[in-house]
């Protein structure tokens, strides 16, 4: 793809860095950014929660750009189709069966795997005009334990099928999605 990658070790949160990025490369958002980290120490899910992503083993990835069509009186409709390219790419990858949960979570047996996060920012004026759509996305995939807090709670790929996946081989196909679901064009490298 040639949208801007933007890797980390280590960071606090994938979308706050991205909104970083933003003020510092507006440009980015011409056609879009990625920010992926191996680790988060400030992982943030909706309500304000926290994201447990101190663990290399999940994938931390945030999708920076300007939808081309973008309706705000759908946005329980976005989160829905947003999760449903995440489920077909998971399954697809590993054959795990991924269950939806209202509004924003990704389950497997009962337990969550995975969470969508999506901020906006709007400017005022005489037309309401979107400025951009930042898609946050924790999936567990390669975590062999959880904090105890969270045993009961929370699972991974690898846990479901004692195998280890490649992260990355999930991004293009969940970016490629998104991408077509916002009807932005994609710009291949």
């Amino acid at each position: 793809m040639g949208i801007k990658v933007i890797s980390k070790k280590v960071i606090d949160s994938t979308n706050e860095h991205g909104k970083r990025v933003l003020k510092k490369h507006p440009e980015l958002l011409n056609d879009g950014f990625l920010v992926i980290a191996d680790q988060q120490t400030n992982g943030k899910g909706t309500h304000g929660k926290s994201w447990y992503s101190k663990s290399s083993g999940g994938l931390y990835y945030t999708l920076g750009f300007i939808p081309k069509e973008f309706h705000f009186d759908s946005i329980e409709s976005y989160h829905h189709q947003i999760s449903t390219c995440i489920q077909h790419s998971i399954q697809k990858l590993t054959g795990v069966t991924v269950e939806i949960r209202y509004p924003n979570d990704l389950y497997i047996k009962n337990k969550k795997v995975g969470g969508i996060l999506m901020e906006s920012e709007m400017s005022s004026g005489p037309i309401s005009k979107l400025d951009f759509l930042i898609i946050g996305i924790g999936l567990s995939i390669n975590q062999r334990s959880f904090p105890e807090s969270l045993k009961d709670k929370a699972t991974s790929i690898y846990l479901e099928t004692n195998a280890t996946y490649q992260k990355l081989k999930l991004v293009k196909p969940i970016t490629k999605q998104l991408f077509q679901l916002f009807k932005q064009p994609i710009v291949e490298s």
